[in-house]
């Protein structure tokens, strides 16, 4: 599963990119609205300045025109009043040419002759010169469209529903995904953990029936062919148990959250603990094993137990590919800002053609006639995937038929 560094991205990721969206989608809308604004205002001046043509060709609606607006001229609200037959004329055309142009919404319209005069909102009003149909300058057309705003609006709401509805079910799907992740996650986390304990608790008994198993073949080696022979099935049975325990324990904490339970630990503490597991081991090989832990600092942030089972698989290695008694060193020391831990044996080695896979998941270094060595490729990806958790980094130079040296860096803080 993630680490918590990668859910927070991802979730943080995905909060933007909706945002984002949702930003977008808003621009949007207000962008329709405003071409249609855009589209209604050309429709309107294309309308009015068709009827100051037709108004201007008939001689008859000028002539009357002139009439009206000359008795108008002094009045104290500057409306100029138009009756009769022309009134009628006038409005005919407007509402003929407004149609054409698909302004099919109210409206209401006067002849002034102040161009300062406000006929309405500013936004919803529009005005045309008569100067060319009158002798009176300043003379205009103005024309007034209340119920511009819901026009518009209208014009783009089933666009406006569907992107907001789409917004809700985009927030929805995100929040609903978001919950779901969760829940399955401490599934996982729960089902991990249950897993890891199972598998510690058989570790211990496989451990001791394989000690006991071995005390037994050597006390009665000499005595009973029989029980040297179940014995010897008990301890291939065993191992092919302990192989297959230590498969599920490596399968279900290779991708688990090492981040977890982070905390200073002290490095040479935890090797010197590591060891002690293991000496039974190389006793039996009649091998050795060296300390040089000469680092001054020796403190960084880890997860313990994590940090423990990966110096165990490299030490592991060590013995497994031991060419006879294993020769096992573990040096430590300090340089720049860094704590240095080698792990070198004298064991077979490794060919050159093969160490740039050897942190690879699921590789193994063909054994050749080494057939006691068994495993699943998974316990180097395992070490490097806890070394990177804990933000250090490791390394491995071999000679083959000479012996390996795995060396660790960790940054000190």
């Amino acid at each position: 599963m993630m680490n918590k560094k990668r859910q927070k991205i991802i979730i943080v990721a995905n909060i933007t990119f909706l945002l984002i969206i949702l930003i977008i989608q808003i621009n949007w809308i207000f962008t329709a609205a405003r071409q249609q604004e855009d589209i209604f205002n050309r429709n309107v001046e294309m309308a009015l300045a068709k009827t100051m043509e037709e108004i201007k060709g008939n001689m008859d609606i000028c002539s009357h025109l002139n009439n009206d607006v000359n008795k108008s001229v002094g009045c104290l609200n500057n409306v100029i009043m138009i009756k009769g037959d022309n009134k009628e004329v006038i409005d005919s055309i407007l509402q003929i040419n407004l149609e054409y142009y698909n302004v099919t919404i109210d409206y209401s319209y006067e002849i002034v002759n102040s161009p300062i005069r406000a006929c309405g909102k500013e936004s919803h009003c529009y005005s045309k010169c008569l100067s060319k149909t009158s002798n009176e300058s300043g003379v205009q057309l103005k024309i007034n469209f209340p119920g511009k705003t819901e026009f518009i609006l209208s014009q783009i709401s089933f666009l406006f529903v569907i992107s907001i509805l789409l917004i809700i079910l985009v927030s929805i799907s995100f929040i609903f995904t978001l919950k779901n992740y969760s829940r399955v996650e401490k599934l996982s986390m729960n089902t991990r953990n249950f897993i890891d304990n199972m598998v510690h608790e058989f570790k211990t008994p496989i451990t001791n029936v394989k000690l006991a198993n071995s005390m037994i073949r050597k006390s009665c080696a000499d005595e009973n062919d029989k029980i040297v022979q179940l014995t010897k099935v008990v301890q291939e049975e065993n191992e092919r148990l302990e192989m297959q325990v230590e498969r599920v324990l490596l399968m279900s904490t290779f991708d688990n959250n090492q981040q977890q339970n982070i905390q200073k630990e002290d490095i040479h503490d935890i090797l010197q603990k590591t060891m002690e597991s293991f000496k039974l081991q190389i006793s039996e090989n009649k091998g050795t094993i060296g300390f040089d832990l000469n680092a001054n600092d020796f403190n960084i942030r880890c997860n313990r137990e994590s940090l423990s089972r990966a110096f165990s698989n490299i030490i592991d290695n060590a013995v497994k590919y031991s060419k006879g008694n294993p020769e096992i060193n573990i040096l430590t020391y300090n340089k720049k800002n860094s704590l240095f831990i080698e792990f070198s044996d004298k064991g077979c080695g490794i060919k050159k053609e093969h160490l740039p896979n050897i942190f690879d998941k699921y590789f193994r270094v063909p054994t050749g006639n080494i057939h006691n060595v068994k495993g699943f490729g998974l316990g180097l990806a395992y070490v490097k995937n806890v070394i990177k958790s804990c933000g250090g980094n490791i390394t491995v130079a071999s000679k083959f038929g000479e012996g390996t040296v795995f060396t660790i860096e960790f940054p000190i803080e």
